[in-house]
């Protein structure tokens, strides 16, 4: 008898593991079609997973250290050990401290770095990281203003800048500007210069409108009035209590990540914030 009983209790176990699964793919279901991007908590520094309506999954940087994998892990299903695209967009640690993490962690089928070059400890490591992963398959590019990434189901990245040859640049200035376009709808990832800033918003003006600002709490006006974005983000720590008047002034909507990730969704017609 006992053994019966605990044959039932396996049985019914496993079905609830399979609802379970039933349940999980029926309500993403839901989100086919759909654009999510969440800003991830990870203190001061920026980390962006971004989920195409193609399914293919890509991260924005990786923030200052592995708190990064805290992050993805609540919002990627369990069974989840893969990234499709990792950008490292500047070799700064609030940029790539937490990437050598995530590519021993994840397999990622490519990388896309920033030509700007550092010697901080954190870029070495990310090197030696990067190096491995190329050993399992990861391919390695840099990209130019101009050159798009097609994710899929009508999302793509196009980069914005730099628009020439980043190797000579320091970090911040030859960090990776970036617009995520779906349908209707935009995202653009900033960088720390309101010089470059400032060079974009006299170079494509109006071009730069976008629903979504990744923010850097020092921004240009100039730039945050041709973005002219409906929400802003800032990432950044709690005890860093900083604010950016420029959104202010301009009436911009403003998140930090202080208390947890921000996620918006777009429809390719409207972002709405989850």
């Amino acid at each position: 008898m006992r053994a019966s009983a605990k044959i039932l209790g396996v049985v019914l176990l496993v079905l609830l593991f399979f609802a379970a699964l039933i349940w999980y793919a029926a309500l993403s279901e839901d989100y086919r079609g759909t654009l999510t991007v969440s800003f991830l908590n990870v203190g001061a520094g920026d980390a962006v997973l971004v989920e195409a309506p193609s399914d293919r999954t890509v991260l924005i940087d990786g923030g200052p250290d592995d708190s990064v994998l805290r992050q993805l892990g609540s919002i990627l299903p369990f069974y989840q050990r893969s990234l499709d695209i990792v950008f490292a967009r500047a070799p700064t640690a609030a940029s790539i401290g937490g990437l050598t993490s995530v590519l021993s962690r994840y397999s990622v089928g490519m990388v896309v770095r920033s030509a700007a070059r550092s010697g901080a400890p954190e870029v070495q490591a990310f090197d030696g990281a990067i190096t491995n992963a190329e050993d399992r398959g990861t391919r390695l590019i840099t990209l130019k203003r101009g050159q798009v990434l097609d994710l899929g189901g009508g999302a793509y990245i196009e980069t914005l800048f730099p628009d020439r040859d980043a190797t000579s640049m320091s970090p911040s200035d030859g960090c990776l500007v970036l617009k995520l376009v779906f349908g209707k709808t935009s995202f653009l990832f900033s960088c720390g210069s309101q010089e470059i800033e400032n060079y974009l918003a006299t170079l494509d003006g109006a071009n730069l409108k976008s629903d979504v600002l990744l923010a850097t709490g020092n921004d240009s006006e100039l730039f945050a009035g041709f973005v002219s974005p409906q929400f802003a983000v800032v990432p950044q720590s709690c005890d860093s209590g900083a604010t950016s008047s420029v959104f202010s002034k301009l009436n911009i909507q403003t998140f930090d990540t202080c208390q947890g990730a921000i996620t918006f969704i777009s429809n390719g017609q409207t972002v709405l914030r989850e």
